[in-house]
């Protein structure tokens, strides 16, 4: 060994002896040279280059935002003192707290007396230090879950902003309704940072993981009609498209809502589909357009590569048979669950009867009023009486997707064009004058091919009102066009996609009074997508404005809503906003006491649902969901005194 190595020796032993039994200090190992190779400290008291940064940051515990990263700040009131920390090192505040500040608390402690409203129980401030590398803007983040006082806020804002010297301006961002109350009220002193401002810096999303090969294509949507990909390619989309075509992956231009129609189908199919702002205009694509590529989904980015391996394309070969019963001759009341079986009338209708019984017994919610099903007899009825039957085989057997297309048409216009059933619209018409308070029905797809445990089926059916006495908006026209759209593009596509057979279909019909004054629509997930805390996941939008299909990529109120488990704060919600719609100026759509209500709601039917089998009956038992089952359902706050409404439950994969 010669002398300088020894003398490199030294000073590193030297440099861990110096270090306190709770101070990491200097950590790192001797190569095989013999020189020191240092690790990157476990934390900072000062950040003095976006390099040290960058040294310490990892991913935030919630996945909200795809374009932020974290470094976790802990502030200790005794010393004074003020630690960035090495995010990769300890995840949670605590263990930090334990393994360098000599905390010896348990973690249950830790919580009451740190994310607590009174100052004098606190031993430590907690935070986040989170940067934006597209707009280079720092801010200071508190856990939603944490009732830290102003007047320590701005204590912990003061001691970041001392020892941080890698900005000019560090903002804080109000991510729950406390604080932006107390912002709009003039008491934070701090720049705030808004939702709007962190979500309009996305570039990148990631819609659904996976890794696959193809050919990369380009189209515009509105050449979809005429221009078909072929199952071997992946695309680039410059909008948006209402139908999935069948391919490798997807990435498209317009950031997606996480429980949009295109996020739900694209998580039932398993392929790779992202978001990309630039995309479309992106030169780099040109190295790789029409050419094999092997396409990879990351959190914060998406990776492409030239390859010479052969594209392989899944033939589903298998044919999924879906019940289907034609057995039931009247309309079915929904006010009582029917033990008829979802076969005879649909998931979507027997699913409504669920939520009335539950709506009847715990009284947080309603449902649309007067339900009633069309079975699926009807439809077969009409089906064949039109003449749209006889056409099914020839778009089986169809060799070109042309063939197909043309013969859809012509199976949704032969549907449209048959007179009904007289019976069954006199039978229609006289249960909705009967109740002599609403004339506008809603009439929406039950299909056995849709809300199903294996097949979402979001977004390929349609729904459409009718009015008693409107000839543009008919009762007959509205029964009709549902069932045409059985054999809509996207629904056919789809269901081929999953080898789902087409001659077994059957389009039931859900019955209930349109809403024409609705202030505010959404959809609930009953689990926090962004992270494991358990509660719900909620997109919500004003007035009538789609939250699963949005216009021109239309941003949505995105929130999750969790209980405190902990004394002393058992029950109390905790809110955490994601994004605000502009069609209600960047401000909250829903109070905190809707919130509330919706959540309780929410949590009511999936505990029903999973605890009272007995609800879906001998002849719907296979369809019950499993005790780990999550659900997404829609709701709706109807007219002035906004009252809560759930529409609609199924599972959520």
């Amino acid at each position: 060994m010669t002398i300088g190595k020894l003398t490199y020796l030294f000073v590193f032993i030297v440099l861990v002896m110096s270090c306190g039994p709770n101070d990491p200090g200097l950590t790192g190992g001797i190569g095989n040279n013999g020189v020191v190779k240092l690790k990157p400290k476990n934390f900072l008291m000062e950040i003095d280059s976006l390099s040290e940064y960058t040294e310490l940051m990892g991913e935030p515990l919630s996945e909200k935002f795809s374009n932020v990263t974290s470094v976790k700040v802990v502030y200790d009131l005794e010393d004074d003192r003020v630690y960035f920390i090495q995010s990769g090192m300890y995840k949670y505040h605590y263990e930090f707290a334990t393994a360098v500040l000599g905390y010896r608390q348990d973690l249950y402690v830790f919580n009451s007396n740190n994310y607590n409203e009174d100052p004098k129980e606190r031993e430590y401030l907690l935070g986040n230090l989170n940067y934006i590398p597209q707009t280079s803007d720092f801010f200071l983040e508190l856990s939603p879950s944490d009732w830290m006082d102003l007047t320590s806020i701005e204590k912990l804002y003061d001691g970041v902003v001392e020892k941080l010297h890698i900005t000019d301006t560090l903002f804080f961002y109000t991510n729950t309704p406390r604080l932006m109350h107390a912002f709009e009220e003039g008491l934070l002193s701090m720049p705030v940072i808004s939702s709007e401002r962190i979500f309009g810096t996305i570039e990148y999303q990631p819609i659904s993981f996976g890794k696959t090969n193809g050919i990369l294509k380009k189209y515009k949507v509105e050449n979809l009609d005429s221009l078909t990909p072929n199952p071997n390619e992946i695309i680039i989309l410059d909008k948006t498209p209402l139908v999935l075509p069948r391919v490798k992956g997807v990435i498209v231009s317009e950031l997606q809502t996480p429980l949009s129609h295109l996020v739900l189908l694209g998580r039932n199919r398993k392929i790779p589909i992202a978001a990309q702002r630039d995309i479309w205009n992106n030169d780099k694509l040109k190295y790789f357009l029409d050419q094999p590529v092997e396409f990879e989904i990351f959190k914060d980015s998406f990776n492409l590569k030239l390859i010479t391996d052969p594209i392989l394309v899944n033939t589903n070969t298998k044919t999924i048979l879906v019940p289907m019963d034609t057995s039931v001759r009247q309309i079915v009341d929904l006010s009582t669950i029917p033990d008829l079986g979802i076969e005879k009338i649909g998931s979507k209708a027997f699913h409504y009867s669920i939520l009335f019984q539950i709506a009847l017994k715990k009284k947080s919610f309603k449902v649309p009023e007067y339900g009633m099903a069309i079975p699926y007899f009807f439809y077969w009825e009409h089906f064949i009486s039109s003449g749209a039957s006889k056409l099914v085989s020839q778009l089986i057997t169809a060799k070109t997707t042309e063939k197909e297309k043309d013969l859809l048409k012509q199976m949704r216009k032969l549907i449209k064009e048959e007179q009904i059933n007289k019976s069954l619209l006199d039978s229609v018409e006289s249960l909705i004058r009967k109740q002599n308070k609403f004339i506008a029905f809603r009439f929406r797809s039950s299909t056995n091919a849709e809300d199903l445990p294996e097949f979402n089926g979001a977004g390929l059916y349609d729904s459409e009102t009718g009015i008693i006495g409107d000839k543009e908006k008919s009762i007959e026209k509205a029964i009709k066009k549902v069932w045409a759209s059985t054999w809509s593009e996207r629904a056919y596509y789809e269901r081929k996609y999953f080898g789902i057979d087409q001659q077994s279909i059957s389009m039931g019909v859900l019955v209930h009074r349109s809403f024409p004054d609705e202030e505010a629509n959404g959809v609930v997930v009953t689990r926090n997508i962004y992270r494991s805390t358990g509660g719900i996941t909620v997109n919500v939008q004003k007035g009538e404005a789609s939250v699963v299909m949005p216009k021109n990529g239309e941003i949505t109120e995105i929130f999750t809503a969790y209980q405190y488990h902990q004394e002393p704060w058992v029950g109390r919600l905790i809110i955490d906003y994601v994004s605000f719609s502009p069609l209600n100026n960047f401000k909250p759509i829903m109070s905190e006491a809707e919130i509330l209500d919706l959540f309780k709601a929410v949590t009511q039917i999936k505990t029903e649902i999973l605890t009272n089998k007995a609800m879906y009956g001998s002849a719907n038992r296979k369809f019950a969901p499993d005790k780990n089952t999550e659900f997404d359902l829609e709701f709706k706050l109807m007219g002035k005194k906004r009252e809560l409404y759930i529409k609609q439950v199924r599972v959520y994969k």
